[in-house]
Parts: C-alpha cells; sequence; structure tokens
C-alpha cells in the first residue's frame, strides 16, 4: 500500500518560462486559481500565458500546492495503471511544448511609403500603420521611401515610450521599394496602441502608429 499525492503534477507542467517581471498581460489571480484546482481543462488558452510567464507559473504552482489534500491509499495492483496514465501525461504535455515552441509566423506586410517620417518624435498621421495580431509575426515592411538596405532594429513601444517587444532584421532594395523583415512575437503583449520604433543601425528612430488587435 503506497501513499499517493498528485501535487507534483504542477511541476510536470511547466518545465520552462520566461521572465515577465512587469507581469505584461497576466491573467486575475482568480483566473490562475482555477488552473491551479484544475477547474479548467488543459486545452484553456491561458496555460498558454502560464507556460511562458515565469510569475505565474509560480502562482499557479503555489496555489495548487496550498489545496488541501488528502492522500489517498491505493491497492499495489493500481500502481502500474497510475504510472502508465502520469507517463501518457507528461508524453502529451512534452508534445504540448515542444510544438507551440514551433509555431508558424503570421505573414503581416506593413506599407510606410505614405507616412511623413518625423525622426524622435511621434509621426504625424494617426491612423496605425500596423494592425497586427497577438501572435507570433513575421513583418515585412515597405520602409519609406529613400530608405537604405541594411541592419535594422525595431521596438514596439507603449503609450509611455516603453519598449514591449523587440526585433532586428535586414532590409534589401526589391523593385525600387526597401523591404524590412523581420519576426516579432506579439503573443505577451496586451491590446491596444503602440508606436513601432524602427531605425537602420547607429542612425535615429523613425515612429509610426501601430495597434495590437
Amino acid at each position: 500500500m503506497l501513499e499517493l499525492s498528485d501535487d507534483e503534477l504542477l511541476d510536470t507542467i511547466y518545465g520552462a518560462a520566461e521572465p515577465n517581471f512587469d507581469r505584461v498581460g497576466c491573467p486575475p489571480r482568480e483566473a490562475l486559481r482555477e488552473l491551479a484546482i484544475r477547474t479548467r481543462s488543459l486545452s484553456d488558452p491561458l496555460w498558454d500565458h502560464v507556460m511562458e510567464c515565469a510569475p505565474c507559473r509560480v502562482d499557479v504552482r503555489e496555489m495548487g500546492r496550498g489545496r488541501a489534500v488528502t492522500p489517498r491509499r491505493v491497492p499495489a495492483r493500481s500502481i502500474s495503471l497510475a504510472a502508465s496514465a502520469v507517463l501518457v501525461l507528461g508524453t502529451c504535455l512534452g508534445t504540448w511544448m515542444l510544438t507551440r515552441g514551433r509555431q508558424t509566423p503570421t505573414a503581416i506586410t506593413g506599407d510606410l511609403r505614405p507616412y511623413s517620417v518625423m525622426r524622435s518624435d511621434r509621426p504625424q498621421r494617426t491612423e496605425p500603420a500596423f494592425d497586427l495580431p497577438k501572435r507570433l509575426v513575421r513583418l515585412t515592411v515597405l520602409l519609406p521611401n529613400g530608405s537604405e538596405p541594411g541592419r535594422y532594429e525595431l521596438e514596439l513601444r507603449g503609450p509611455d515610450g516603453v519598449a514591449r517587444v523587440t526585433a532586428s532584421g535586414d532590409a534589401t532594395l526589391q523593385d525600387f521599394t526597401t523591404r524590412l523583415t523581420a519576426d516579432v512575437d506579439l503573443r505577451s503583449a496586451p491590446r491596444g496602441s503602440y508606436e513601432v520604433a524602427i531605425r537602420r543601425t547607429q542612425e535615429d528612430w523613425q515612429l509610426f502608429p501601430a495597434r495590437i488587435q
């Protein structure tokens, strides 16, 4: 006869996470508690955030361990069945985490050629140059006329001017248009209004309005 507790299941789920000290995009604590006590299934989209956010990972783990759990006495003949179930669960979770890491980026194109550039200031036009989804994005930017090819940096800045997401990529001249391509991960960025800041390495920033839907 063995006494078994399932508290270790949460540790199996959380193999890795990224720091998120500002708690950007974190769900309410009540939602985290529902994950911890498993009233939400493993298919709930909130697990996507928890898998990437270290503070939420810790919260869910601690909330789960804070439950009142009474160890159950399990007959020896059931041990092998329980072990098989844990192995299947671990395999499924491992596959889920690996496939999420290989998510195919969504192709998005933004045309900045109509925008008059204001260096180190807000752009003159107010309508968004980019409408972006909360996903991993492969962003192709048609840079303003006269932009030079080369290595570029990109930042997604919030209303406070702080960069929420950063990326970089190479711009090339194609059909008389300078095109910049960069992979940008927007999954942790809250929906709302932003500015996309772009600059050729060592040059001034150019700012353009953007929105995450």
